[in-house]
């Protein structure tokens, strides 16, 4: 194990969509409404509404005994106790990443449309990745300063 380091972690990133496998597509539902509502309180700004919402998607996490939801709710506490917006919109890219996996697998049971989002100027130039439930691009890790910088990758829940 010593001469492969990396494989460790390799091998947990890959059990990842296995163990959301069995996570029901309603349950991913009921995170995307608060996760929607965090995403535009950043994207407006509103430091508060945002903290809120995180505080909504952490309960909503937490009533869902399944391990794949757990993150969320660690990122989205994060989110709860930031007290500026550059703490917050860090914690959201991981967040979001964790969310996109559950949108991709087990994917939604609902009809309405998840567009999956894109800011190169992101995280340092790293670019980022979010989810809305509308494709008018509106970016929570710049809100004001650069509302619609981004493209729209397309509908990730589509059947």
């Amino acid at each position: 194990m010593k001469r492969f380091p990396f494989l460790l972690p390799l091998l947990l990133l890959l059990a990842l969509p296995l163990r959301a496998a069995d996570l029901e597509p309603s349950q991913v539902d009921t995170l995307l409404e608060p996760y929607f509502q965090l995403q535009k309180a950043l994207a407006a700004d509103k430091l508060e509404a945002g903290r809120r919402a995180a505080a909504s998607l952490v309960k909503t996490a937490e009533g869902i005994d399944h391990s794949a939801v757990e993150e969320i709710a660690r990122k989205a506490q994060e989110i709860v106790d930031a007290t500026r917006f550059k703490e917050a919109r860090q914690a959201f890219e991981p967040l979001s990443e964790e969310m996109i996996r559950l949108v991709k697998m087990p994917g939604t049971s609902s009809e309405k449309e998840v567009y999956l989002m894109f800011c190169p100027m992101a995280m340092g130039g790293m670019g980022a990745e979010w989810l809305q439930n509308d494709k008018k691009l509106v970016n929570p890790y710049y809100g004001a300063e650069m509302l619609h910088c981004g493209v729209v990758k397309g509908n990730v829940a589509e059947r």
